[in-house]
């Protein structure tokens, strides 16, 4: 409890310093950021420190981390001074009781979603099991290296090759609070599902209010964040009706596997598996780039102040170039969402104006509006200097990380089994079918109403904002709020269309899982951009269809969302046991049943040996108990998960049949040399080790031992270099 409170109390000072910047940066949005200030503040103060350390100025210290949190707090304090001299100058008024709506809801969401996740984790807090340990570890790494890129834990000597800055920022928030690592795991599985839901409320909270009026902004934010972050697949609701046993002994994980040879989470099954994989933690950044693209699209990308313009072209090239080194699946997405509602924006003509603009009830500040710029030419080279201002600062704000991750890529493939159109449509309807009957439903009353009106706005045809120039050239701003809500629609249903075609090449190509990666990672990003959209899809639909039929609408939508929560139900329940046992965020619960003595020996490293030592443990395979020391003791080992390294592309020589070699040597000095190879400082000797043939005696001799408990000891290497702080 005392920890999720630090949690909270942590990104809570976060968000509040943030608040005032989102409020200039996205003044021209309803809500003025809503639901982002969290993960932006956090991105901001995160990538100040990344950048430093990355660089070699310093290293990564608790103390470096609150530094930059100061910074941030200071940042904000003279952004809201400036804002209320300039507001009393003016006489501007202050946020209007819907802007106030949307902050305060998307503040109760946050908190709400944070202990609804945190209790999910803690009624299952186990950290291990599918790919939990590298999750683990890459936690673990981020909160303990002291320079970046941080230490492999499973490669001793190496750095990591991976993208891993979701991990590290993390890992920020969880050194901010001082939180055990295997504490963190779990405490972070609740804040990730925090920002996310906060987030798709107030971007979809946002975008509600643009397209259709003030009013249902909020129920619309709900609706949005119901059906994208707590919602099950249909998939999920045929196999609870399809099951005959207890709930308790359902197939829950099989919800993520419709299509053969690929997987299909979706946000809460990988909230529910406990899964803080590099996806999952880029959705709430994700969303920042997204409610930045909305502003481009409604105010553009040049509104405001040069210095305001200047500020927002660079917190967008840090929050896009974040995203490739969080999850680069996201980056080509987020990169075309961007640019294109950057292309919305400046094709529409706007002139200054002291008053704010009102469009069928949208409220969109016009102060920030720029100058009109009526020859299209020059219109396409403002576009052209602002994306490549933007993806060129993305890339050059991270130079440090490009400059050390090898992706290692295989290029582009051809799907050469595609699944025929119906196939397909059934696989998607069990997916996304619920977002996509939304979508259909909206898209089809929208067309019609477009025909009726001239006035109607843009309509789903209209999503590619380049060739719909000459018809945004005198759009409101809600007809470019509704242009980018059709964007919006058109890129999800791309993340779902591509891997139908095409396929990125990695370890799996050449084999039946060689789209694997495709269908997860673009079919997972189809969630949010889908569900951010659902909201005002929804209050469209109502809208286009009249208040007769609106009952009828509002009883299929209550449907679909009760059709969406029996999984969330029903899996919960044989996730958790029937949420047996008391809760607890500790991850090593299930080790200290079955290894008690390897827990003590993981907290007497992490209380007496330095960070960078180097611990010797018996190697495994992926999935394995391999790994467990380093994993959760922040100390690197010699090897482990050797196919994983693999695929990451690290260079993992002869060191799985080294390891072997030192534990079951009968000459001392045989494993000695290969000791002074790795720079080993201490070996484990526990039941793991036994089992797989390690020689006690020369584990003995090797070194005195200075711990043992419950059958798992650690001998401290006499031959090599030590780095171990205290005995």
């Amino acid at each position: 409890m005392w920890d999720a409170l630090k949690v909270l109390a942590v990104t809570g000072g976060i968000g509040a310093a943030t608040l005032p910047l989102t409020g200039v940066l996205l003044a021209g949005l309803p809500g003025a950021g809503a639901g982002i200030s969290r993960p932006l503040g956090l991105l901001l103060a995160g990538f100040a420190v990344w950048l430093i350390v990355s660089v070699g100025v310093v290293p990564y210290t608790t103390v470096t981390a609150w530094c930059a949190v100061g910074g941030l707090f200071a940042v904000g304090l003279r952004v809201r001074r400036t804002r209320r001299r300039a507001m009393r100058a003016t006489g501007a008024s202050r946020a209007t009781p819907e802007d106030r709506a949307l902050l305060l809801g998307a503040e109760v969401v946050f908190v709400v979603a944070f202990v609804l996740g945190c209790l999910l984790t803690a009624f299952a807090p186990d950290v291990v099991g599918t790919e939990k340990p590298m999750d683990m570890m890459l936690l673990d790494t981020s909160m303990t290296s002291r320079q970046l890129p941080p230490r492999d834990l499973w490669l001793a000597g190496e750095e990591l090759n991976y993208y891993y800055l979701g991990s590290w920022l993390l890992g920020f928030v969880m050194k901010l609070a001082a939180v055990a690592p295997d504490r963190a795991y779990n405490l972070g599985v609740g804040l990730v599902f925090g920002l996310s839901c906060s987030a798709v409320f107030g971007v979809a909270g946002a975008l509600a209010r643009a397209v259709a009026g003030a009013r249902r902004a909020v129920p619309a934010a709900a609706v949005a964040t119901g059906f994208t972050m707590l919602a099950g697949n249909l998939q999920g609701l045929k196999l609870v009706l399809e099951h005959d046993g207890p709930v308790r002994s359902l197939n829950w994980f099989a919800a993520s596997r419709v299509t053969p040879g690929g997987a299909d989470d979706f946000p809460f099954f990988a909230t529910l598996l406990g899964d803080l994989h590099a996806h999952l933690i880029a959705v709430p950044f994700t969303l920042v780039v997204v409610g930045l693209a909305m502003h481009a699209a409604v105010a553009g990308p040049l509104a405001g102040s040069r210095a305001v313009a200047a500020a927002r072209l660079v917190v967008a090239a840090v929050a896009l170039g974040a995203l490739f080194a969080m999850h680069t699946w996201t980056y080509p997405v987020a990169l075309v969402l961007l640019l294109a509602s950057g292309a919305v924006g400046v094709a529409a003509r706007r002139t200054r104006t002291s008053t704010s603009t009102s469009t069928r009830g949208c409220h969109v500040p016009a102060t920030l509006s720029v100058a009109e710029t009526p020859h299209p030419p020059r219109r396409a080279a403002t576009w052209g200097g602002w994306a490549l201002a933007v993806t060129l600062g993305s890339v050059l704000l991270y130079l440090p990380f490009h400059l050390t991750f090898d992706p290692s890529p295989g290029g582009i493939g051809r799907v050469t089994d595609p699944p025929s159109l119906l196939t397909f449509l059934e696989r998607v309807a069990l997916t996304h079918g619920v977002l996509l009957g939304i979508v259909v439903l909206a898209a089809a009353v929208r067309l019609l109403s477009a025909r009726r009106s001239r006035r109607a706005g843009p309509s789903p045809a209209d999503v590619l904002p380049l060739a719909g120039t000459a018809a945004s050239q005198r759009a409101t701003p809600r007809h470019r709020a509704e242009t980018f809500l059709w964007l919006l629609v058109a890129l999800g249903a791309g993340c779902l269309l591509l891997p139908q075609f095409v396929y990125v090449r990695d370890a799996f190509d050449g084999g039946p899982d060689y789209r694997f990666n495709t269908v997860f990672k673009f079919g997972f990003q189809a969630w949010p951009l889908l569900g951010v959209a659902c909201g005002a899809l929804v209050l469209l639909l109502l809208q286009g269809i009249g208040r007769r039929a609106a009952p009828i609408a509002l009883a299929a939508l209550a449907v679909a969302a009760v059709a969406s929560s029996v999984f969330p139900v029903a899996g919960s329940i044989a996730r958790t046991d029937g949420f047996a046992g008391p809760p607890r965020l500790g991850g090593l619960r299930w080790m200290e049943r079955t290894a008690p003595g390897d827990v003590a020996a993981i907290r007497w490293l992490r209380e007496h040996v330095d960070a960078d030592a180097v611990v010797l443990e018996a190697s495994g395979p992926e999935y394995s108990y391999g790994g467990r020391i380093a994993t959760f003791s922040g100390r690197a080992t010699v090897i482990a998960w050797a196919g994983h390294e693999l695929v990451w592309g690290q260079p993992i020589g002869t060191r799985e049949a080294d390891v072997a070699a030192i534990y079951r040597a009968t000459d001392p000095a045989v494993a000695l040399a290969l000791l002074e190879r790795y720079r080993v400082d201490y070996i484990v000797l526990g039941a793991y080790e036994r089992s797989t043939g390690a020689r006690a005696a020369t584990v003995a001799a090797l070194g005195p031992r200075v711990f043992t408990a419950g059958g798992t000891s650690i001998h401290r290497v006499a031959a090599t270099s030590s780095r171990d702080v205290t005995p």
